[in-house]
């Protein structure tokens, strides 16, 4: 079991015999893969509370409709655990896929590979040994004390998911439950003890739930909320607060693993044990993490980051100018190649809505030759869905005659559904 310890103090606890992956953590994984190919939410279950033979019985046993689906599922599950294991010949995926994975990784490097989001359409696998994702847990461990139990709303087939999913609670002995991305779902299962694996977006739309309602600086009392893939809005954060929610900010990345975390809005990230900062002023963007074996490893920061005197760090922006959409990261510039290579689009550009906005990305399009706005939003819609992902496809598209610029000739913003003086549509 692993050692209890108070917020704050440097991790380096007993980690419990189950913190390592165990066929009901990779059945939990296989089962995330699955439903994302079926384009559905898990379904409600506490998968501790069932033996590990039975979870392996009834992690997959519905079809997935498509077979191009069913393909895909099956290869990524293959990819994530580093198996080889063919399609089982009868209609539906089952739990002896899932044992033969299992089996296979047990006798392997034991590793898992996550994708990053493909924002250019190039996915890259992060490999992380098992090792590795248990030192995560023992270092989270200790924040997640005062806790009875997590409820999972985020893929645990991608990293976040499956530290904060599977590593942490077997660290922490904690039973989980996966929840649909639903707010008022959220609200009726949420009890004093819990920790709510989240994403901002839908802390977002917590906080616009509550804020409908009564709810007073009660209303979160003592219930950890974690956030992470993007920053969290600070007044977001602040009216959780003020409901009497504890939040946890994760900053990390697929490549990295879990770097730091923070309680307070504003505040700089700290870093877990295991990390400290490139020790030579050449490396201020690097980081050097202390593996499990003692070895050192450098891995490139993906964001531009401002450190403090006392070894705090704040995010700055994107290395490579990408966005987060939905938790995923999007480049902006490959959705402007792709609207540009349309054959009705003469110039555009893609922007992040503002806050007021919405959450996704917005475009400014100036049509070509004789198209009119409308049979080339038409267009657009199925000429998009085909070439981008969810998260990539602007929410909004304006139209109009030159593209927004300001008095001094440079691009300039627009409003969602207006113009900028350039007779938007």
């Amino acid at each position: 079991m692993v050692r209890r310890m108070a917020a704050g103090e440097p991790a380096g606890g007993e980690l419990s015999e189950r913190a390592g992956l165990d066929a009901a953590g990779l059945a939990l994984a296989a089962r995330s893969v699955f439903d994302a190919c079926r384009r559905r939410h898990a379904p409600l279950a506490v998968f501790d509370a069932a033996p590990m033979d039975e979870w392996l019985g009834m992690t997959v046993a519905q079809a997935v409709p498509d077979a191009d689906d069913r393909q895909a599922a099956i290869r990524e599950v293959n990819a994530l655990f580093g198996s080889s294991i063919p399609a089982p010949a009868e209609a539906c995926l089952c739990g002896d896929f899932c044992a033969a994975a299992y089996r296979q990784w047990l006798r392997g490097e034991r590793r898992m590979s996550f994708l990053t989001s493909g924002s250019t359409g190039l996915p890259k696998a992060c490999p992380h040994a098992e090792t590795a994702l248990m030192q995560e847990a023992a270092a989270l461990a200790p924040f997640f004390a005062p806790c009875r139990r997590v409820l999972l709303t985020v893929p645990c087939h991608h990293l976040y998911g499956c530290v904060f999913g599977i590593f942490m609670p077997r660290a922490c002995s904690l039973p989980v439950g996966t929840r649909p991305f639903l707010p008022h779902a959220l609200m009726d299962a949420m009890r004093p003890g819990d920790a709510l694996i989240a994403i901002p977006q839908l802390l977002e739309r917590f906080v616009s739930l509550l804020n409908s309602g009564k709810a007073g600086g009660e209303t979160g009392r003592a219930i950890t909320l974690v956030s992470a893939t993007a920053p969290l809005r600070p007044a977001t954060g602040e009216r959780l607060a003020a409901l009497g929610f504890r939040l946890i900010e994760i900053y990390g990345s697929s490549e990295t693993g879990v770097v730091g975390w923070r309680e307070r809005m504003r505040e700089p990230y700290r870093l877990l044990p295991y990390w400290q900062r490139g020790a030579d002023a050449g490396d201020a963007q690097m980081l050097v993490r202390t593996m499990p074996d003692g070895s050192k490893r450098a891995y490139p920061l993906q964001d531009v980051i401002v450190w403090g005197d006392d070894g705090g760090l704040v995010p700055a922006g994107r290395r490579d100018r990408a966005v987060q959409v939905a938790g995923v990261n999007v480049h902006p510039a490959h959705v402007e190649e792709t609207l540009a290579a349309h054959e009705g689009v003469a110039q555009c550009r893609v922007r992040l809505m503002r806050p007021e906005e919405g959450d996704r990305l917005k475009a400014f399009i100036v049509p070509k030759g004789d198209w009119d706005a409308g049979s080339l939003r038409s267009s657009l819609a199925a000429y998009l869905r085909e070439r981008l992902r969810d998260a990539e496809r602007p929410r909004s598209l304006t139209f109009g005659r030159t593209l927004p610029r300001n008095a001094l000739g440079k691009d300039a913003d627009w409003d969602v559904g207006g113009g900028a003086g350039s007779g938007a549509s």
